[in-house]
């Protein structure tokens, strides 16, 4: 929601385009500062974050071709540069939409920022002491005949390994955004409830994308914690919209 008078009030004469361009590209080359910088960090301990990486599988990694140890070391750096640069793209970017927002927006939007971070580690810490312990021994121990030796290509691990942990820790900053949503009147605790059986489908949709397998039971290790999300953004979205007298953008016919 852009509050044009707000922006003339706070923030002084409306900037003009090539203002908004300007400060645009600044902003993009702050982000790519830090991208830079957190994967420089992340190339220089790719052994030591290899090592932790490889904790939940106790068998060997094999390199399958030349070009794979450094393809793996350049995933292991972009990833961990992503994360490290995760609250500075945040930050870029509600520094850039803040001039056109309400205070009350601003206040809530910026107050979400710390503890998605903190939803986000959650989310990864989730899925490296819980998931990823079970998944990788049920799919390497499915065929127990001798026929069949473990032996994992090193590229495919790390990114089945890395594809976990990121996009776990962005589901589970499903409740903050819920409720900064919430809070900017764009949906409601009761729409949220009106269509959980879409929300299912949308869980096990991501459960799929998030684990490439066919095997149900991976499948519901990941959809369970989704689901028990979205049930909690119901309640942060209950909360948020405690005592407002504004419908919601999605639920205009609630009487709020």
């Amino acid at each position: 929601m852009v509050n044009t008078e707000a922006v003339q009030n706070e923030a002084g004469p409306a900037m003009s385009i090539m203002d908004h361009l300007r400060e645009l590209r600044d902003r993009i080359f702050r982000i790519a500062i830090a991208l830079v910088v957190g994967s420089v960090a992340g190339y220089y301990f790719r052994n030591e974050l290899l090592e932790w990486l490889k904790k939940p599988y106790e068998g060997m990694l094999f390199a399958g071709g030349v070009p794979d140890q450094l393809t793996v070391s350049a995933t292991i750096a972009i990833t961990v540069g992503a994360i490290i640069a995760l609250p500075v793209i945040v930050w870029q970017v509600l520094a850039f939409i803040a001039p056109g927002l309400y205070d009350h927006e601003k206040r809530w939007l910026f107050f979400a920022v710390p503890f998605g971070m903190l939803l986000f580690v959650i989310g990864s810490g989730f899925a490296y002491q819980f998931m990823l312990p079970t998944m990788i021994p049920f799919l390497t121990g499915i065929l127990t005949t001798k026929a069949v030796q473990n032996l994992l290509r090193l590229d495919d691990y790390v990114t089945f390994v890395t594809g976990v942990l990121f996009w776990m820790g962005v589901a589970f900053e499903m409740p903050v955004i819920m409720f900064v949503l919430a809070k900017m009147n764009v949906v409601s605790a009761r729409i949220l409830t009106k269509y959980w059986r879409y929300a299912i489908v949308a869980c096990a949709i991501i459960a799929a994308v998030i684990t490439p397998t066919p095997d149900p039971v991976n499948m519901g290790i990941v959809m369970l914690p989704l689901i028990v999300l979205y049930g909690f953004s119901i309640l942060m979205a209950a909360i948020a919209r405690r005592g407002a007298q504004v419908p919601a953008v999605l639920d205009p016919g609630a009487d709020e």
